[in-house]
């Protein structure tokens, strides 16, 4: 039985690693682009036919989740995350999405501190 299970094992030890990475800020590779807009201080974000607005007003920090290994995931990519005064997640943005730049510029402008965390995440479950 053991012997079995022992060519699996590396990748379910991994399975943890890869959620504790999400939690920690990275954000799912999608198929579907991501597209950000700014206009008159609100924040429109459109994922395919799903578009969202958010107020850029009730933003008090914003998180920076990068991937720190020499490999890069399949699974997971580097994301911006906006949160609220209260700790709550607004939006989590990923690193590839239309606008990106221009939404970390316009947070300097108004003094949003961006917090820069560096995740492990897993690359050999890909």
């Amino acid at each position: 039985m053991a012997v079995l299970l022992f060519p699996v094992l590396p990748f379910l030890l991994l399975i943890p690693w890869h959620f504790i990475a999400l939690h920690r800020g990275l954000a799912r590779r999608s198929d579907v682009p991501c597209v950000m807009s700014l206009s008159e201080g609100v924040l429109h974000v459109q994922r395919g036919d799903e578009r969202k607005s958010h107020a850029l007003t009730g933003v008090a920090r914003a998180r920076l989740a990068r991937n720190e290994n020499w490999t890069e995931s399949k699974m997971l990519e580097d994301a911006l995350g906006l949160f609220a005064a209260n700790g709550r997640e607004i939006v989590r943005l990923p690193e590839s999405a239309t606008g990106f730049d221009e939404l970390q510029r316009e947070l300097d402008a108004r003094g949003i501190p961006i917090e820069h965390v560096d995740v492990s995440a897993p690359a050999v479950l890909d």
